[in-house]
């Protein structure tokens, strides 16, 4: 059986409602992105941080070897996935994985798309899918989306 894991940064708790919603329907261990920066500040930290070259995200102490397919979420911010996540999939070792991308946010994002499966491919990692929930979705929206993904 397939070893999954989720991997995910949220500030206000979407992503994280989304993360839960795939950890449970796919057996997935689940990773909460620690970040620098504190509350809504962080936001500031992230671009900041970013724009000089620092790192934003504290790289989850686990082993990505053991795992199959690494979910990877975040929210949309400016058309793009938020720093967390770009940061996350530049620093983390994805070299042969399969990813699956699922962002929080406007649907209509085809730039968040562009520049997640850039980063992806830049990593080394295969890029099975990606997906934008939009923000009231429904636990079966969820699952539906990533099971037309990973089939």
């Amino acid at each position: 059986m397939a070893k999954n894991l989720v991997v995910y940064f949220s500030l206000t708790g979407n992503t994280a409602k989304a993360a839960g919603i795939i950890a449970g329907e796919f057996k997935a261990d689940s990773i909460k992105l620690d970040t620098h920066g504190k509350g809504f500040l962080k936001v500031l930290s992230h671009h900041s941080r970013k724009y000089l070259g620092r790192e934003i995200v504290k790289l989850p102490d686990i082993d990505l070897g053991k795992y199959d397919v690494i979910f990877i979420g975040g929210p949309v911010w400016s058309s793009k996935p938020a720093p967390a996540v770009r940061d996350f999939l530049k620093r983390a070792n994805l070299k042969g994985k399969k990813v699956v991308v699922f962002l929080t946010g406007h649907k209509s994002s085809v730039i968040a798309e562009k520049v997640s499966r850039e980063f992806v491919e830049k990593a080394g990692a295969k890029l099975l899918g990606f997906t934008v929930l939009e923000r009231h979705f429904s636990n079966e929206d969820v699952v539906k989306q990533i099971r037309d993904i990973i089939k």
